[in-house]
């Protein structure tokens, strides 16, 4: 899957300058302000979001190349742009006039996004899970409540927050300030994406805020995104281990024969690179659809994320493998990629309960025939 859609100097970022960062941000668990004023400077804020408002215009296929470009090197950076776009993408949809309030400086990544959905003992159980709520008054509403491994917290200057109001489901756009709470997280996943826990304290918001319609279906829009990007991030990791492999393979020698000269070694390698082109294929159409509808099926979603965080964790495994004892070296491409790899089978909807998900609409289609 080529990159043809993001601008080169994006891509020259994320291909070329962000893998000599990445071993840095894992280790400091923060982006540097050097290379995060790049990202902002080279559109990766702007890559997805509406021309009209300030982007580039390339919508879910851009954020397939940004989380992918991204991933091959920093899942960390993948899950911050995945979490800003998949906002933006539904403020373009939902937001009405505060899409042309807030989309401009959103792309400029001076307002940085973060979607603060997971609350303690819940994750892929929402409905019983959430009990942050929002009490509505005339032209406010207050918002209150603990929220989880809310990805790119640190940086965000604005939250998509679901809430509970009198029985009903809300999505709220809840801007940063002093009676909110970033606590970040000490994770051994996705080091620098700036996974934290929020506090709200009877947060003051404007009620126009509030998105109109049915706050959790908004809200799994959002996640339904960032399960593309998670997918896509997969995918791009999947890529750079692959390559990687090969090199190792070809350098390392064994009772005077290359591993790459091994018949064992050069068929798995092999079996990787067919699944990359066929999860590529797969996370090209989707996109494609999702910009011709303006938003993401939630099936090929699930789909493209199963595949892909097995791909990605399949071709970590195997390039440690190959690596021999430097491949457990802290820092090491595949020592990282094998930590990330694992997270994308829980984040943005555990395997689990997506095959769940599938098994059920499998039936659905097949005896409702």
């Amino acid at each position: 899957m080529d990159s043809t859609l993001l601008p080169s100097s994006l891509e020259s970022l994320l291909t070329e300058e962000l893998p000599k960062e990445a071993a840095k941000i894992d280790e400091e668990n923060s982006v540097p302000y050097d290379f995060w004023e790049k990202l902002r400077e080279m559109g990766f804020f702007s890559a997805c979001l509406p021309r009209e408002l300030g982007g580039l215009g390339l919508g879910f296929s851009g954020l397939v190349e940004l989380a992918r470009l991204s991933g091959r090197s920093s899942m960390a950076v993948a899950a911050v742009g995945a979490s800003h776009t998949a906002v933006a993408l539904l403020v373009y949809r939902h937001g009405g006039e505060l899409a042309v309030e807030l989309l401009p400086r959103m792309a400029t990544g001076e307002l940085v996004a973060a979607v603060a959905i997971t609350e303690l003992g819940g994750g892929t159980d929402l409905a019983s899970s959430i009990k942050a709520e929002c009490r509505m008054e005339k032209d406010l509403c207050l918002v209150s409540g603990e929220k989880v491994f809310v990805t790119a917290a640190t940086y965000a200057g604005i939250f998509l927050v679901l809430v509970r109001s009198k029985g009903e489901w809300r999505s709220i756009l809840v801007p940063r300030s002093g009676n909110m709470t970033v606590e970040k997280l000490p994770l051994v996943v996705f080091r620098g994406a700036g996974t934290s826990r929020i506090m709200f304290d009877k947060v003051r918001v404007p009620r126009k805020n509030v998105l109109e319609g049915d706050g959790l279906k908004i809200s799994l829009e959002a996640i339904n995104t960032g399960r593309l990007a998670y997918a896509a991030a997969g995918l791009g990791a999947a890529e750079g281990l692959l390559r990687y492999a090969v090199l190792k393979a070809d350098k390392r020698k064994l009772f005077g024969k290359r591993l790459l000269d091994m018949q064992g070694i050069r068929w798995k390698l092999a079996e990787l690179y067919v699944k990359t082109r066929t999860v590529g294929s797969l996370l090209k159409a989707t996109a494609k659809k999702a910009d011709d509808e303006g938003y993401v099926d939630p099936e090929e979603a699930a789909v493209a994320k199963i595949s892909a965080s097995e791909l990605a964790s399949d071709t970590a495994v195997l390039a440690r493998q190959l690596d021999g004892g430097r491949g457990f070296m802290e820092g090491s491409l595949p020592e990282r990629m094998v930590r990330d790899s694992s997270a994308l089978g829980v984040g943005e909807g555990a395997t689990e309960a997506l095959l769940d998900f599938l098994s059920r609409a499998l039936e659905r289609k097949t005896l409702s025939r």
